[in-house]
């Protein structure tokens, strides 16, 4: 005999999803913008209410170890930039844990580029690839606060590096002449660092 005064716990859930539900459209975001973005897509489809919410996420966090091969997490990315609205990501962090992907270079060069051109809200940026990978010669971020280049990611020299607001830069095994360049054009654009690691 149920208890009258207890509601069953298919109840309690109902609820609490309708709960949910009635969330703003941002704040559903915000909340899935804490996952890693696999997990927020794969989350925002599962619930036919949240179809959608995946394309306002505000931060996108890709790591390629955590995709079963490096042809599926490209198919991934491809598709996740096309659908998601751009302009509004202000955090991307590309983790590109693989070495042995041909077209690697030219594929994530134009994520970067892409992610760089439609944001206009862009604070936080971390690349990390293994295999040599430029940024795009024209790096410019009005936005930009925070910085994070490892591994094999190389800059142009002629390219036009304009970070403005950059208040911190970090750069762990970025080849010497890569991080000198980023250091020239940041010197003579007057940006003003309030954090700096280099690790050669």
């Amino acid at each position: 005999m149920e208890n009258s005064e207890f509601p069953s716990k298919k109840r309690t859930m109902e609820e609490v999803n309708d709960s949910i539900n009635c969330l703003p459209e941002e704040l559903l975001s915000l909340i899935l913008s804490f996952l890693p973005t696999k997990e927020a897509v794969a989350t925002s489809l599962s619930i036919k209410s949240w179809r959608k919410h995946w394309t306002f996420l505000t931060t996108i966090n890709l790591n390629s170890n955590d995709f079963k091969d490096v042809t599926f997490f490209h198919q991934f990315v491809d598709n996740l930039l096309s659908g998601i609205k751009l302009e509004n990501v202000k955090k991307f962090v590309l983790l590109c844990n693989y070495n042995d992907y041909e077209p690697h270079n030219l594929v994530v060069r134009g994520w970067i580029n892409d992610v760089i051109d439609i944001s206009k809200e862009l604070e936080y940026l971390e690349l990390h690839s293994e295999q040599p990978c430029v940024l795009p010669s024209h790096f410019s971020a009005n936005e930009l606060k925070v910085l994070k280049l490892s591994g094999q990611v190389l800059v142009e020299p002629r390219s036009d590096v304009n970070l403005p607001s950059l208040e911190a830069l970090d750069l762990k095994s970025v080849r010497s002449a890569s991080a000198t360049r980023i250091l020239v054009e940041l010197i003579s654009s007057r940006t003003l660092v309030k954090y700096l690691l280099l690790k050669f």
